[in-house]
């Protein structure tokens, strides 16, 4: 019996690991879509707020928060921040064109969701600071709370109309994790990200909510979706970055191509533009992608991955990572997971101890160590096994051989053996890891 089962997004990933026994899975990424044509075409735009950033000090006389975490939990203290960039985002600040959405995209924006890393109360408190800058638009959040993904689809069509009723300018959507999914609004035409690099499968989510096709909300035929990063450091785009590498490797998988092929039909299909100055974008080719995927250093920086404290102990998985030689500190590091991991207890039972929020960024801080480490070791892993075309063969060939799977516990503090372990339940970001031995091939082999 054949039972085929269509899903999207990190769906296909659940079910292909939680199914006992699958037979195939068909991907198709998004680019190979836009190259079969029908959909709505995506365009994304690299830009940062550091210039707005140094504006408001400057007007101030006071330091804004660096980041966008910092930004989101204190919106009080970060108000005027908050209120010159959502001026910009609508463009009624011509100092600021580097944020004006409607300028960069050269296409008016009248509907956009910025996704944000506030909790439910701050969202409320920037929907509070934005309504009273922007009157002639409607602010709208999606508080997990008080809604589901449905409903927040629902509650959003109703308030788009009634804003056109009211003759607003437009429509501000923002939100954290609700309307990441299940969530379709085709008056939405741009995805602002306002957050630090997170789970790529969640960015992708959370970037695709405007491309729904259908009416913009001046009721045109909605062609493009733009999606627009925000860093605060103007040379890193990462949120971008990493959604491209992951769709590159899943072009590459699906049409069992090499990784170089499978940048130029993404690029082929994909439109990226990069901030340059004085409002100005200028277009990303395929010699500069190539350029930062060939950097392994690069590709390390969006390598890392989220990993659940309470689920990685667990699984058995912290007990591995908290072995992890990193920076010379395996017997400091090996204590602190020893009482970090005795005191942590997610629920907490009568006369257990329930987690405290220094344990938890005990633990949080080794695991997070543990993966960079990790991460770094795909370096020299190639070289250390002098085979293998992806990461887990070359760890597979040091495992099989004593000689060097000593070596490697020796440089690593964990045997070949358990890093397969961590590959098997997705603590490393193995497709990156991949793409990072690859550059190691050639530049091996450049000096063969």
């Amino acid at each position: 019996m054949l039972v085929k089962v269509y899903a999207s997004g990190t769906n296909v990933q659940r079910l292909a690991k939680g199914a006992h026994k699958v037979d195939g899975v068909v991907y198709a990424s998004y680019s190979q879509l836009e190259a079969a044509g029908g959909v709505v075409k995506r365009k994304f735009f690299a830009s940062n707020v550091s210039e707005l950033k140094t504006a408001v000090e400057a007007e101030l006389d006071e330091q804004i928060q660096p980041s966008w975490n910092k930004v989101w939990a204190k919106p009080d203290r970060n108000r005027v921040f908050i209120e010159s960039l959502f001026i910009g985002l609508v463009g009624d600040n011509e100092m600021r064109p580097e944020i004006n959405l409607s300028a960069m995209t050269e296409e008016m924006i009248d509907c956009f969701m910025i996704n944000v890393s506030a909790n439910n109360k701050e969202m409320s408190k920037v929907k509070e600071i934005v309504s009273k800058v922007l009157p002639q638009w409607h602010v709208t959040v999606l508080n997990g709370d008080y809604t589901s993904n449905k409903q927040a689809e629902f509650q959003v069509t109703k308030e788009t109309n009634q804003a056109k009723i009211a003759d607003k300018k437009g429509v501000i959507v923002i939100a954290n994790q609700m309307g990441s999914r299940s969530f379709s609004i085709p008056a939405i035409q741009a995805n602002v990200i306002a957050f630090d690099r997170g789970s790529v499968d969640a960015t992708t989510q959370k970037v695709s909510r405007c491309l729904t096709p259908g009416l913009k909300y001046n009721g045109e035929e909605k062609d493009y979706g733009y999606i627009i990063d925000f860093s605060f450091d103007p040379n890193r785009s990462e949120n971008i970055e990493e959604v491209l590498l992951q769709e590159v490797i899943q072009v590459q998988k699906s049409n069992e191509s090499n990784f170089a092929d499978a940048v130029r039909f993404v690029f082929n299909n994909v439109n990226m533009f990069r901030y340059a100055k004085y409002g100005e974008f200028t277009q990303v080719t395929e010699t500069d992608m190539f350029a930062i995927l060939g950097d392994n250093e690069n590709l390390l920086r969006v390598a890392d991955v989220t990993v659940d404290a309470a689920a990685a102990i667990e699984s058995g998985v912290f007990d591995i990572l908290a072995s992890v030689t990193s920076a010379g500190k395996s017997d400091k590091k090996k204590k602190e997971a020893i009482n970090a991991k005795t005191g942590f207890k997610e629920g907490g039972t009568k006369g257990d101890k329930t987690a405290t929020d220094k344990d938890k960024r005990s633990i949080e801080k080794i695991i997070n160590e543990a993966i960079r480490s990790l991460n770094m070791s795909a370096t020299s892993v190639y070289d250390l096994a002098n085979e293998g075309d992806s990461y887990r063969e070359c760890i597979e060939a040091i495992a099989e051989y004593e000689d060097l799977g000593d070596e490697f516990e020796a440089l690593f503090g964990v045997q070949a053996e358990q890093v397969l372990h961590l590959l098997d339940e997705a603590v490393l970001n193995e497709p990156v890891l991949d793409v990072v031995v690859q550059n190691s091939k050639v530049v091996d082999s450049a000096f063969v």
